[in-house]
């Protein structure tokens, strides 16, 4: 059975991501989570805005992609998606 992943996402230009969980860089898949705090007047142009980030992010290597918004805390929205490895995950930081 397989055991998925999960990493902190860093900002760009900041630290390297964090693993979640020791293992080798070709395990996966690797779930990644963004937590994004906007102001709740501006979440509908905030969703449309990521539209853009979700066509980056499969054009780097997402198999899948979703933002969700919370439903306890209006303007909290949470990006997350898979990618193939933690490998994968590093290339979409250093290489694209």
């Amino acid at each position: 059975m397989a055991v998925n992943r999960c990493a902190r996402q860093i900002p760009r230009g900041g630290a390297a991501p964090v693993r979640a969980a020791p293992g080798d860089s070709a395990d996966g898949p690797v779930l990644v989570s963004i937590v994004y705090h906007v102001s709740p007047d501006d979440g509908v142009a905030f969703a449309r805005a990521m539209e853009n980030v979700a066509r980056s992010r499969r054009r780097t290597g997402a198999l899948t992609w979703g933002l969700y918004e919370d439903g306890t805390e209006p303007g909290r929205f949470i990006e997350n998606y898979l990618v193939g490895s933690w490998a994968e995950h590093l290339a979409q930081h250093h290489t694209r």
